[in-house]
């Protein structure tokens, strides 16, 4: 029945739905109606992200290459080795959209002949801003204890008096720090 109508009428749908979430954990939660997700749940299958179908990456990038081709009217005739690895190492948290936008742009740059490295977007080939984690409890104190020493000879302006007394060290202890973390 159509929203403020008053008759019945016959309709022939099927209904196709993805998500990159758990449904089965968000109907545990109460985050997903149950009910819901049995009468959407007929046929179902995985896809596993784009980074653990490395092999998928090549095929897909031809095709895009292929279309933007066609859409934009370049002549670009395939992708420069260097730019192949890049595109298998990187993680693609936006799965193929991000791998096809990442296309489209080079396709844009290139216009004609091999996409480079230069083509692609730039966080695709830099490493991600991630903070290494310390190799042990030791050394990561060691490392907050030196940055601590280093924000304090800023703040002072290099003076190691100054610092010393901001962190309420004695003179012979901050030198020692500054000796054992070669600051001096």
């Amino acid at each position: 029945m159509r929203v403020g109508g008053t008759s019945l009428r016959k309709v022939d749908v099927r209904i196709i739905a993805a998500t990159n979430k758990d449904l089965r954990e968000a109907i545990r939660t109460g985050a997903f109606r149950e009910d819901l997700f049995y009468r959407l749940n007929v046929i179902e299958f995985y896809l596993p992200p784009l980074k653990e179908r490395v092999e998928d990456i090549l095929p897909l990038t031809y095709k895009f290459i292929e279309k933007y081709n066609n859409i934009l009217g370049a002549h670009i005739t395939g992708i420069k080795r260097e730019a192949c690895r890049v595109l298998e190492s990187h993680s693609w948290p936006g799965n193929i959209r991000e791998l096809e936008n990442a296309i489209e742009r080079a396709a844009n740059y290139a216009w004609d002949g091999k996409i480079g490295v230069e083509h692609l977007p730039a966080h695709i080939f830099q490493p991600e801003n991630k903070k290494p984690k310390p190799s042990n409890y030791r050394s990561a104190l060691s490392d907050a204890d030196k940055n601590i020493i280093i924000e304090a000879l800023q703040k002072t302006k290099g003076n190691k008096s100054a610092a010393a007394r901001m962190l309420n060290l004695s003179r012979s202890a901050f030198y020692e720090k500054l000796k054992k973390y070669e600051l001096s």
